[in-house]
């Protein structure tokens, strides 16, 4: 198989499925993992995926969207475990900033009964949360981004721009250090 057939077939996989594992497709296409990555950064430089971690996804377009409601349960344990281990940076009495995304909303069910304020502009975080009467709820408003079950747009941005916190957890869609953390939305990177 070429270079060519092999990221066709990554990018079609990738349709049918909406995310790819690294180990599964160097398995399947009977390649290292080493060409794998070296396949997705060519098809992530050309805007056909976004990297994540362990394998990819496809960018979010006008026709294709990634809902919260099957991301929640995308490597649930991995996100549960990411959660509990963000929990030893949340001390009694801090400011918590949660963005929208399901990592958070997973880590919002560990901070029921926490002595904290919490941030957010995410509908599963508030839903979780509001009836927690010792966390303090802080709902940071917007147009509402049914996707992710967010607000996003410049109220949400002003707002977060006027909060002081203690401790930030941000959903993004890759971190480097050439570019920083980044998004494949431009609503949500406003917010």
């Amino acid at each position: 198989m070429t270079p060519l057939e092999r990221r066709r077939t990554i990018v079609r996989m990738l349709r049918q499925s909406g995310a790819v594992n690294v180990r599964r497709l160097a398995e399947e296409l009977n390649v290292t993992r080493v060409t794998i990555r070296a396949d997705l950064d060519f098809l992530e430089r050309r805007g056909l995926v976004v990297k994540s971690h362990g394998g990819a996804v496809l960018p979010e377009t006008d026709h294709h969207f990634r809902f919260i409601s099957n991301t929640i349960h995308e490597n649930h344990d991995k996100k549960d475990s990411i959660a509990r281990a963000a929990l030893s940076l949340v001390q009694p009495g801090s400011t918590v900033i949660l963005d929208a995304g399901s990592t958070n909303a997973i880590l919002a069910r560990h901070l029921h009964g926490q002595d904290i304020t919490v941030v957010t502009n995410s509908i599963p975080v508030i839903a979780e949360l509001v009836s927690d009467e010792q966390v303090d709820l802080i709902a940071v408003g917007g147009a509402i981004r049914k996707q992710v079950h967010a607000m996003v747009g410049e109220l949400a941005r002003r707002a977060f721009a006027s909060m002081h916190a203690d401790v930030l957890f941000l959903g993004a869609s890759g971190f480097t250090l050439e570019r920083g953390v980044t998004t494949v939305n431009l609503l949500e990177a406003d917010a």
